[in-house]
């Protein structure tokens, strides 16, 4: 009995660890606002994180555009595309935390919506995606006067350890 269960430990714990050194890309979608001064010429940076604690921190999200040279990112009404390649988490993404800089001429920026969606492995098989409805500021002269925050969709601690068991 108790060999089985070594084996069946050694087996779960294989799994895990395959997922996590498994590359994935992570697709994230950025909406900023139409209000009259959403836009931003702030560095932008990003941590992504799931369930367990695991993370990717994107430190200058402009640096991952997929909108072409010259494109200017985080600019009122548009809609930016940012490709960043990692190593997979043990579990989806449920955290997005948004830091700015407070730098350049149009620092206060309006998020409307962050979207991520990842691709698992070399198959760019689709795996999760998530939306994160923000419709607020990152600004010192706009409420809530913050230059970072976090957007967690996280289950709560129990619901975690529930789906760890089944």
């Amino acid at each position: 009995m108790t060999t089985s269960i070594y084996f069946l430990l050694f087996f779960f714990l294989a799994a895990v660890a395959s997922v996590s050194s498994e590359d994935c890309s992570y697709t994230i979608l950025v909406k900023t606002g139409t209000l009259g001064s959403a836009g931003t010429n702030s560095k932008i940076s990003a941590i992504l994180k799931d369930a367990q604690g695991s993370q990717v921190n994107i430190p200058n999200l402009e640096n991952h555009g997929k909108m072409g040279s010259g494109h200017d990112y985080f600019e009122k009404g548009n809609l930016d595309t940012f490709i960043v390649p990692s190593k997979c988490m043990g579990s989806p993404v449920c955290s997005l935390t948004l830091s700015s800089d407070d730098k350049g001429a149009s620092s206060g920026w309006y998020v409307e919506y962050v979207q991520v969606m990842t691709t698992r492995g070399a198959s760019k098989a689709i795996g999760d995606n998530i939306m994160f409805e923000i419709y607020g500021w990152l600004a010192t002269s706009e409420p809530p006067f913050l230059l970072t925050r976090t957007f967690n969709r996280c289950p709560p601690a129990m619901l975690r350890q529930i789906n760890a068991i089944i």
